[in-house]
C-alpha cells in the first residue's frame, strides 16, 4: 500500500475556508445547504446541547464513510490539522487578521469541532498510518504500519538490534497519516531526544564515576585512620 502524499499549506487553507462556512461545499464543490440536515448533540465546553449540520445521505457523490468530515475524509482533515498546528486560535488570527476577537473565537470553535472531531476519529481508528510506539528505550519511536500489532513488532525488531529488552510490553497508537515526509520529521525529533537522553546518561555516569573515585579515596583514608588512631589515643592517655 502506498504512503500518503501530504497536502500543501495552501490546500489546507482552502479546506479551512470551506469548513468555516456553515454549509461546506466539500472537495468537489457539490454540496449546498439543501444537502444538509440539522442534528443536536451535547457539547461539554458549553455544558448544553448544541445544533450542528451533517450531510444527508442523499448528497450528490457522497462517500458514506466521509459524511462526518463533509466529504473530505478523516485522513485529509488530519493533514489539515497538521498545518493548523497546536494553537488553532493563533492560526485563525494569522489567517484572518482583520476580524474581531468574537469572530476569532467563533472560527476557532468551529475548526476545533469539525477538524478536531475528524482527527480524533482517525487516531482512534485502525489502518495504515504513522504509529507512536512507547517502549523500554525511554524514547518513543514512530513507524509507518498497517496495524498497532505490526507497529509494535517492527519497533521490537529495532530494539532487539540495539540490545534493549523486548519482553516488556510496548504500546502503539496511530497518530498521523502514513506520510514519509511527516515520518522523517518525527524521526529527526526522536533522534534529537535520544541524543539529549544519551548526554544526560553520560553526564550521570561521569558524576557517579567521580563520586565513586572520591569514595575510594575516603575508604583508604578511613582505613589508614583506623590503623593509626589507636596509637594517637594511646599517646593522649600517656599525657
Amino acid at each position: 500500500m502506498n504512503n500518503v502524499k501530504m497536502i500543501s499549506r495552501k490546500q489546507a487553507d482552502r479546506i479551512v475556508d470551506d469548513l468555516l462556512d456553515k454549509y461546506p461545499s466539500g472537495p468537489q464543490c457539490r454540496f449546498a445547504k439543501c444537502h444538509y440536515e440539522q442534528n443536536e448533540k451535547w457539547v461539554q465546553r458549553y455544558n448544553a446541547y448544541r445544533k450542528y449540520v451533517v450531510l444527508s445521505s442523499a448528497a450528490p457523490g457522497l462517500d458514506p464513510e466521509k459524511a462526518a468530515s463533509f466529504g473530505y475524509g478523516d485522513e485529509m482533515l488530519t493533514m489539515v490539522e497538521h498545518h493548523i498546528g497546536s494553537n488553532t486560535r493563533s492560526y485563525v488570527r494569522t489567517r484572518y487578521p482583520d476580524i474581531s476577537s468574537t469572530a476569532v473565537s467563533r472560527r476557532q470553535n468551529r475548526l476545533d469541532d469539525r477538524v478536531g472531531s475528524a482527527v480524533r476519529r482517525f487516531r482512534s481508528g485502525s489502518g495504515r498510518g504513522i504509529y507512536k510506539v512507547s517502549n523500554d528505550s525511554d524514547v518513543a519511536l514512530y513507524v509507518i504500519a498497517n496495524t498497532d500489532t505490526s507497529a509494535c513488532f517492527l519497533v521490537k525488531t529495532i530494539l532487539a538490534t540495539a540490545g534493549f529488552n523486548t519482553k516488556r510490553r510496548t504500546y502503539a497508537s496511530r497518530v498521523h497519516v502514513a506520510s514519509a515526509e511527516l515520518l522523517k520529521g518525527l524521526t529527526d525529533q526522536t533522534v534529537a531526544r535520544a541524543k539529549r537522553r544519551q548526554a544526560s546518561y553520560l553526564r550521570e555516569i561521569e558524576d557517579r564515576t567521580s563520586r565513586a573515585e572520591k569514595l575510594t579515596h575516603l575508604i583508604e583514608s578511613v582505613l589508614e585512620l583506623g590503623e593509626i588512631q589507636p596509637d594517637l589515643l594511646s599517646g593522649d592517655s600517656d599525657e
